[in-house]
């Protein structure tokens, strides 16, 4: 078993010990894509903003009358 120790003042403190830290690749990892190359923005109707001099609908869901629409 290694001898415990206090480390001195100036002496940074680890952050995991020696036998803790990760050396491998990780297994669970999700190869993300760099995103390059694609040349356009997201569209921006997920935030309900719309693109830029797009239609917009009185309503979220299709199903609800517009406020503009008559109700029966």
């Amino acid at each position: 078993m290694s001898e415990h120790r206090k480390p001195r003042a100036d002496e940074p403190l680890p952050r995991d010990p020696e036998d803790q830290q990760a050396t491998a690749d990780d297994p669970l990892s999700v190869p993300v894509p760099d995103g390059r190359g694609e040349g356009k923005a997201p569209a921006t109707d997920e935030a309900g903003t719309g693109p830029r001099g797009g239609t917009r609908d009185g309503t979220v869901h299709p199903e609800h009358p517009a406020p503009g629409e008559p109700a029966d």
